[in-house]
């Protein structure tokens, strides 16, 4: 059997146009799911639109949404049992409607927002 070795020595100027290149990649495509999950997020009070954040550092791209409800959004929620937290009612704010203590909630059905934006298939030029 033949082995062969092969070496790839790159100048140093060849590294800096690789990291300047792979900075634009990163910072187009953070900027492209960015865009989409803008586009694919539900709006009701606009909470969850007004939450989300981008950020890029050299080769790390982020996108935060700091509502706390964008799980419950994005995977849905099963049904369940929402209680009181003292003697008194719960009550729709905006309508003034009353519950009583204790609510059976059936549930939310997921509206993924972020999952499609971060699996889709990009070509970036």
């Amino acid at each position: 059997m033949i082995l062969a070795n092969a070496h790839v020595r790159m100048l140093p100027s060849g590294l800096v146009q690789l990291e300047a290149r792979s900075a634009d990649i990163t910072k187009k495509i953070t900027r492209e799911v960015f865009r989409d999950i803008q586009r694919r997020v539900p709006v009701d009070t606009g909470e969850l639109l007004d939450s989300l954040d981008m950020s890029v550092a050299s080769l790390v791209g982020t996108i935060t949404v700091s509502a706390e409800h964008w799980a419950a959004v994005e995977y849905g929620t099963k049904p369940h049992i929402i209680r009181s937290h003292g003697d008194y009612a719960l009550r729709n704010r905006e309508t003034g409607q009353s519950f009583g203590r204790t609510v059976h909630h059936p549930g939310t059905e997921a509206q993924p927002y972020m999952r499609p934006a971060v699996y889709k298939k990009r070509r970036i030029t």
